[in-house]
């Protein structure tokens, strides 16, 4: 029987890694280290302790140990085992023997912790696991690809043995190591034990719109787009009542309740998760490049009208790299599913039928 430590720093890592465990290793030990940097992390470690499925759960402290700004985060890579000692401290059952260790994301913070496991554990199993569209993307296969002097900077990242993927098929690049397909059957005890860790029938926000407008990440990243204005041209089409906000769990502000629309309270449930117990069978998703309106074909298998409208926007196509290549080629999978149009009139007319 494995010892293994499962390290997730959003809700989507655990919803896959739920599903991970019970595939690949339903007899096994797992232990769970929840970053501090979630929302509601305590809580979550909290719920998922009255799990029988895990031996264990940590919280990760992590905040105000590192910085994720370019400038510290090559300081953070110069001081080495001394970084490394910092973020150890945060989360100090990893100095205990370990079997395998399963991460999602390429960050430093992960580095650290990984290359402290590998030099406590030499014979440990090092698996990664999807984080989403982005690990399918070209952004992380340059990453880990990467020869030369870099190469040599990923530390344990090299020491990769599998990586495990909803979709292979849809993989950008191609690994050096084993890829692992995970069933994207959520069975009842599966879709029972995420609802009970997330308080799902906490849940108070109403889906039931014809329209979805999924936000992303980049108002809270500092960067600009003209999403509120395209929300906006929608709603004169459609009518404000019917269009529901999805926004972005990180936005520091609710930009579109300001303006009247109706949006979702609860950031903290995984979109994946709602979509898995709602009903949109007569429901239309836009956004300008969210992935989040593919998962719900993709990992759920549910068919959704879906409008990925960022050729309607004013901002150059070269913002949405990297994975604007690899959400073009998923889209036309499934082009009676997913439109791109090539601007906001075809747009309104799609709309409009």
């Amino acid at each position: 029987m494995k010892r293994i430590l499962a390290l997730f720093a959003s809700p989507y890592q655990l919803l896959a890694l739920n599903r991970i465990i019970d595939q690949y290793y339903p007899d096994d030990k797992v232990y769970l280290a929840v970053a501090d940097t979630i929302s509601k992390a305590e809580y979550l470690v909290e719920k998922a302790k009255a799990e029988e499925r895990f031996s264990d759960v940590f919280l990760w402290k992590i905040k105000g140990r590192f910085s994720f700004s370019k400038p510290v985060k090559i300081i953070n890579y110069l001081q080495g085992e001394r970084k490394s000692e910092v973020l150890t401290a945060g989360l100090p059952q990893i100095m205990e023997k370990w079997d395998m260790f399963l991460f999602a994301n390429i960050s430093q913070a992960v580095l650290h912790i990984g290359n402290v496991l590998l030099k406590n554990n030499p014979d440990i199993e090092i698996n990664m696991f999807e984080d989403g569209f982005s690990t399918l993307s070209n952004y992380t296969g340059s990453f880990l690809n990467q020869g030369g002097l870099k190469g040599r900077m990923r530390g344990f990242f090299s020491n990769i043995n599998a990586l495990y993927l909803f979709n292979p098929e849809l993989l950008d690049w191609k690994p050096s190591f084993e890829v692992r397909a995970v069933s994207k059957e959520f069975d009842e005890n599966n879709k029972a034990r995420l609802n009970r860790i997330f308080g799902y029938d906490e849940l108070k926000d109403n889906y039931r719109k014809k329209l979805i407008f999924f936000e992303e990440s980049y108002f809270a990243d500092g960067m600009n787009i003209d999403d509120v204005e395209i929300v906006e041209k929608i709603a004169e089409v459609v009518g404000k009542e019917n269009i529901m906000i999805k926004i972005h769990p990180r936005n520091p502000v609710n930009r579109f309740h300001k303006k009247g629309y109706h949006t979702n309270e609860n950031t903290f449930i995984p979109w994946e998760l709602i979509a898995m117990n709602e009903d949109f069978s007569d429901t239309v998703f836009v956004t300008m490049l969210s992935a989040s309106v593919m998962n719900a074909y993709f990992l759920l298998g549910k068919e959704v009208k879906s409008y990925i409208v960022y050729k309607c926007s004013k901002t150059p196509e070269a913002f949405y790299a990297p994975i604007l290549d690899l959400e073009v080629k998923c889209c036309r999978t499934r082009p009676d599913l997913f439109c791109i149009p090539e601007d906001f009139g075809e747009l309104k007319d799609a709309l409009c039928r």
